[in-house]
């Protein structure tokens, strides 16, 4: 077997770390910024893309758009 990569596992502990609770705290704000509008950006069909990079295109340009969304849904500006 061949090991590829030196990164290890972060140990389940009672009290987290202070870079996991920073991840919490940056996956929690992420979340409450896009709960105001309830849409992932676009209609759930069957999209096929040529490659990728496309995929990952229509995939941010969408978030961007529910993120609009959510900030005129909020009054911002």
């Amino acid at each position: 077997m061949r090991t590829v990569g030196q990164r290890v596992e972060p140990r389940i502990r009672l009290a987290p770390s202070a870079d996991a609770l920073e991840a919490a705290g940056v996956h929690q704000e992420t979340v409450q910024a896009l709960a105001a509008v309830l849409t992932v950006g676009y209609p759930k069909v069957i999209y096929r893309f040529r490659t990728h990079e496309e995929r990952n295109r229509f995939d941010e340009t969408a978030s961007a758009r529910v993120v609009a969304a959510n900030v005129r849904a909020r009054g911002g500006r």
